[in-house]
């Protein structure tokens, strides 16, 4: 991987970059899906949410929460597998990083 200055990066040392990017861009998804809910309810003019905007929120972001379990899912095996081959947590503090995101993302979506 060759980033836009010209240096390059091996993809095993991309891979943890990937995997963040990945997850903030799942995040993303799920707070445009959550905003999108809100603003039908606002053009509504309505002060609460019914099974409607459950049933689209949950369609809108279904891809994205699944693929970012699936991905968090396996980043956790790798990083338990790098623990056991004692090869360091490094693994455990980008999940770490990634579960910052998604704290955030969730504090994010009690705003819509």
């Amino acid at each position: 991987m060759q980033l836009s200055f010209g240096v390059s990066i091996p993809m095993k040392r991309s891979l943890p970059l990937v995997y963040l990017g990945l997850n903030v861009a799942c995040a993303l998804v799920v707070l445009f899906a959550a905003h999108h809910v809100a603003a039908v309810i606002a053009a509504e003019q309505r002060d609460y949410s019914d099974t409607v905007d459950s049933i689209t929120f949950v369609t809108d972001s279904a891809l994205a929460l699944a693929l970012a379990l699936l991905t968090n899912v396996a980043w956790t095996g790798l990083a338990f597998a790098d623990v056991l081959r004692r090869r360091g947590y490094l693994a455990f503090a980008w999940l770490g990083v990634a579960l910052a995101v998604w704290g955030s993302a969730i504090v994010a979506l009690r705003v819509f």
